[in-house]
């Protein structure tokens, strides 16, 4: 995106990591998400929540793994 010259706000880099947790892809919500926070953006409640579930179920699936 940033290569076309449109820098991404926080609404679109919103968007895009709820699109991405759709598509249960876990890598690239994370590094959005760290994006978001290196620009000094807010996440919004619904990407907080989203990535706080990710989260735990990611950590959920690291302890099932070391069972």
């Amino acid at each position: 995106m940033e290569k076309n010259g449109s820098t991404p706000n926080e609404i679109t880099l919103s968007v895009m990591i709820q699109g991405f947790l759709h598509k249960n892809d876990v890598h690239n919500p994370l590094r959005l998400f760290n994006l978001m926070i290196e620009r000094n953006f807010s996440p919004n409640a619904m990407t907080i929540s989203k990535m706080m579930c990710l989260l735990a179920a990611s950590a959920s699936d690291s302890q099932e793994a070391a069972s």
